[in-house]
């Protein structure tokens, strides 16, 4: 393609619960990407461990391969001349968007890793998902290790130093903050979203949208702003709009 149209591939996790895919950065990049009719092709790659931070998603570009999605969307948006919603806030509500979306990204994170890893559901899950890239034997061996792994990067990262009903405490205040800053405007950033709505909904839509009957997904489905919002975000972003398989 052009220097204007670059070819973009997207690596990222499988789709799954009527998402494009079910890793939340990717979810993030590919809901910015799409809201501005910037066009990609995805190519399913649900081992992280292939890219170059060793992280989902990453991206080739004309070539060039970049990870990270912030990276990722801050290439994309000096080459192809985009601007966020979030440029036309004062500074001051710049910063707040900026110490909401990252501080929302990270606690949500974890949270979201605590259900699927360390709970039953999410585990049962889990093991669904590898088994469609392995033998089932195989993922009775791999599974419990990967398991392991996480719940190391968890107590290191401090939530699971947590009792349970802390940790569900702690999602429903997040959610119930987003919540709070979505009941006089559509989006964080206002009238349109910005990267802090696409940042927050990659780590909100996953368990709004998710089938299973985790404490902080259910919580985060009886908030009616966050689902309006999810709602939102993806009539703009997804419907109508052409992606490649």
């Amino acid at each position: 393609m052009t220097a204007e149209k670059p070819e973009i591939v997207v690596y990222h996790f499988a789709p799954a619960w009527g998402l494009p895919t079910c890793g939340p950065f990717a979810l993030k990049l590919l809901a910015w990407l799409a809201y501005h009719r910037v066009p990609w092709r995805s190519a399913v790659q649900n081992n992280p461990g292939k890219g170059p931070k060793g992280k989902s998603p990453w991206v080739e570009i004309d070539g060039e391969t970049i990870a990270d999605s912030d990276r990722i969307i801050a290439h994309l948006s000096e080459r192809l001349g985009l601007k966020d919603a979030e440029a036309g806030l004062s500074r001051a509500d710049q910063g707040i968007a900026l110490a909401f979306r990252t501080a929302f990204e990270e606690r949500v994170h974890q949270i979201l890793e605590y259900e699927l890893f360390m709970l039953p559901e999410g585990q049962e899950f889990l093991r669904g998902f590898f088994a469609t890239d392995m033998p089932k034997p195989m993922v009775a061996v791999v599974f419990p290790l990967l398991r392991r792994q996480f719940a190391k990067q968890l107590h290191a990262r401090g939530i699971t130093r947590h009792s349970h009903e802390e940790i569900v405490e702690m999602a429903r205040r997040q959610f119930e903050g987003l919540a709070g800053l979505l009941s006089s405007q559509p989006f964080i950033c206002g009238d349109r979203p910005g990267l802090a709505d696409f940042a927050c909904y990659g780590q909100a839509a996953l368990m709004v949208r998710w089938p299973m009957k985790t404490p902080a997904a259910t919580i985060a489905r009886q908030i009616p702003e966050l689902v309006n919002w999810c709602d939102a975000l993806e009539a703009l972003s997804f419907a109508d709009v052409q992606k490649a398989a």
